[in-house]
Order: structure tokens, then C-alpha cells, then sequence
């Protein structure tokens, strides 16, 4: 297969560094979810008890609900050689043009 183009990878590096970044502060976010209405273990995991279960996950519902942007300067063309499913073309449909 083709490496794809340098404007296309560029493209590509620069958005999965962004979704990189943001995913670190989505999971810094459940984290602290977690510190505020659990307890830490000997093993390292966070326990939150039954009475306060209702609360963290109403937090963690509301951060799961949370739409975020991404910026990506037009579509990345892929190569007709790169085969994708239905499935992953309508999963990529705003960032892709096959």
C-alpha cells in the first residue's frame, strides 16, 4: 500500500494529536469523579460505595453527555487502495474522502 501524501498525513498526525490531548482531559475529568466519591485501595483502584454510586455516575453521565469539537482543514483523502467497511466509512464520513 501507499504511504498516503504529505498534506493528507500532516492532516491526519495533526488531528490525532488533538484527539489524543482531549482524551487525557476526559480522563483526568472521570478520574476526579472518582477521587471525589470513592476510596482509594491498597491496589490502587477506587472504590465508590453504594451511597455515593448514584452521585458519581449522574458526574460521569454528565461527562459522557459533553460534545466535543474537533478541527481538521478539509477532508483527508484516502487512497482508493485502502479498503474500509461501511461501518468505518460512515464512522469517519466527516474527516474522510475516499
Amino acid at each position: 500500500m501507499q504511504p498516503l501524501p504529505v498534506k493528507e498525513s500532516y492532516k491526519l498526525m495533526k488531528l490525532a494529536k488533538e484527539l489524543k490531548e482531549k482524551e487525557d482531559v476526559y480522563r483526568g475529568a472521570k478520574l476526579a469523579i472518582f477521587k471525589k466519591y470513592g476510596k482509594e485501595k491498597k491496589n490502587k483502584t477506587i472504590e465508590i460505595s453504594k451511597k455515593n454510586q448514584e452521585k458519581a455516575m449522574e458526574e460521569i453521565n454528565e461527562l459522557l453527555a459533553m460534545e466535543e469539537e474537533y478541527s481538521i482543514e478539509g477532508k483527508i483523502l484516502l487512497p482508493a487502495e485502502v479498503k474500509l467497511s461501511a461501518k468505518q466509512i460512515m464512522s469517519l464520513e466527516d474527516i474522510i474522502q475516499i
